[in-house]
């Protein structure tokens, strides 16, 4: 009897594995001096496959006893076990759709290497205030709890006065804040064109990040630039030579980590956001932050962390 079941064991184990919709066929499976003949049919309907095994095993005579032929034949069911695959989380396709993520509206007509810069800018203000605010939270959760909804538009700018972009700030008709573009670094002139067109965008959410505030950004840096005010630092007055740095990663005639030149606090605080944001500032020959640019960082870390508290 162990050998018969030995016989049928491994019957089965070679016949089911062949089991599938309207199969049949026979084989001979040997086991020692075991010699087994198995023939198999199945059929399948919806998620259950019906089988039918028939197994003939010579099952050897014991002390010079003649060899004993047995037959079996059985009929089962076989019904897969189906491991329900994962729903996929739905990707964003568009940039457009990737924006809408973090809150953000393209209005008007966009050039798709446009929204690409946009896109990029975008996320790492998203990222950098996750890093900030520490609570677990995505890039496009932290961005969309400091700013909410932001409509960003192309063109009809009356306030750009020479300037690629604008921040109109909060407007009340549409519980939306809103800035506005009638240019990015032009490809022909600029090698570093997209760096120039992603920091631009930064920069208006620096000052967009004024808004949000209350102006708070600007408020300090005014009193923290005046020398007749408590908690004065010289370096973080920037001056006028467009040769100098002040701290900045680039030069204030370069149009890099330098957006604006102006000696005005509010932009002065957004080309630090643009610098906080991607941690970039002025360094020596030797790779080290310079003084000034340890004061902006060390200045915007401190009170990045404090704005943007949970």
């Amino acid at each position: 009897m162990l050998v018969i079941l030995l016989a049928l064991s491994l019957a089965v184990g070679v016949s089911l594995a062949a089991c599938g919709d309207g199969h049949e066929g026979s084989e001979t499976v040997t086991q020692g001096n075991l010699t087994a003949q198995v023939t198999w049919e199945s059929s399948r309907r919806n998620d259950t496959v019906y089988a039918s095994l028939t197994l003939t095993a010579r099952i050897p005579g014991a002390m010079g006893a003649p060899d004993e032929l047995v037959t079996l034949h059985c009929v089962g069911t076989l019904t897969p076990i189906r491991t329900p695959s994962p729903t996929p989380t739905p990707t964003p396709g568009t940039i457009d759709d990737k924006l809408a993520m973090y809150g953000v509206k393209l209005t008007e007509n966009w050039l798709d290497e446009h929204k690409d810069s946009v896109f990029v800018a975008v996320q790492l203000v998203g990222d950098a205030f996750a890093r900030a605010r520490k609570i677990g939270e995505t890039s496009a959760s932290a961005f969309k709890a400091v700013y909410g909804k932001v409509h960003i538009g192309w063109g009809n700018c009356s306030e750009c006065l020479g300037n690629g972009g604008y921040t109109y700030g909060y407007q009340s008709k549409g519980d939306y804040y809103l800035i506005r573009f009638v240019s990015l670094s032009d490809p022909g002139l600029y090698a570093n064109y997209k760096l120039r067109q992603v920091n631009n965008v930064i920069h208006e959410l620096g000052h967009l990040f004024n808004h949000v505030m209350d102006r708070a950004p600007e408020n300090l840096l005014t009193n923290d630039t005046d020398p007749y005010k408590e908690g004065y630092n010289e370096l973080l007055v920037r001056g006028t030579d467009r040769n100098f740095h002040y701290g900045f990663a680039s030069s204030l005639n370069e149009r890099v980590w330098v957006q604006n030149p102006s000696n005005l606090p509010t932009e002065v605080f957004a080309d630090q956001f643009l610098g906080w944001v991607c941690n970039k500032w002025e360094i020596d020959s030797k790779g080290n932050l310079t003084d000034a640019g340890a004061a902006r960082s060390d200045w915007m870390i401190k009170n990045m962390t404090e704005w943007l508290k949970p």
